[in-house]
């Protein structure tokens, strides 16, 4: 999700956009929300006509980090997802589910781009958890046409793997309070 695309992903970048139902007429818009410059958007709408290649594009100046697009979270997954939504909540919701990503946090939480989501990493803080469980709905309600396959599986595994870090914890817990009062108790 925080893992940086580059100008090799654009074409999986606009078809996840295209599969996801997102117009691209709105890559105006969407070009401001990424951090594009709107003299850069402008000279993108006059060098091309077709609203597709002015799309195509947008991401690529994007993938490029041209403008402030750094300062906007970078070009990566969970930040296409947070400036898509603004516009289609539909399409953002696609490609989340199709890419793992975590519904939209606040911006002033938007990591450098070197950052590593805590999400990636087991922790075994109940925070992180709670997290984890109250996401779960959005992911598993949405399953747009077209991504059952390998994508359906791929999220229940992520949870079938918290629920074994879980069900690790408590058996770890459980097991450090019978020896101390085994000890305690002697």
């Amino acid at each position: 999700s925080h893992h940086r695309l580059t100008i090799k992903d654009l074409n999986e970048v606009l078809n996840d956009l295209k599969s996801g139902g997102f117009s691209d007429e709105s890559f105006f818009g969407l070009g401001l929300e990424l951090g594009l410059h709107h003299r850069t958007l402008n000279t993108i709408k006059s060098d091309n006509m077709k609203s597709e290649d002015q799309l195509r594009e947008c991401i690529s100046k994007w993938l490029m980090r041209l403008d402030d697009v750094d300062e906007c979270g970078g070009a990566n997954w969970t930040t296409l997802c947070n400036a898509v939504e603004k516009m289609n909540r539909a399409a953002a919701d696609f490609i989340r589910a199709k890419h793992n990503i975590l519904a939209s946090q606040p911006m002033e939480q938007s990591y450098p781009q070197n950052y590593v989501e805590p999400d990636t990493q087991t922790t075994g803080s109940d925070e992180g958890a709670r997290r984890r469980y109250s996401r779960k709905s959005s992911y598993t309600t949405f399953t747009p046409s077209g991504t059952e396959g390998n994508d359906g599986s791929s999220y229940t595994v992520n949870w079938s793997q918290y629920a074994k870090v879980l069900i690790l914890a408590v058996g770890l817990l459980a097991l450090g309070l019978t020896a101390i009062i085994l000890f305690w108790f002697r």
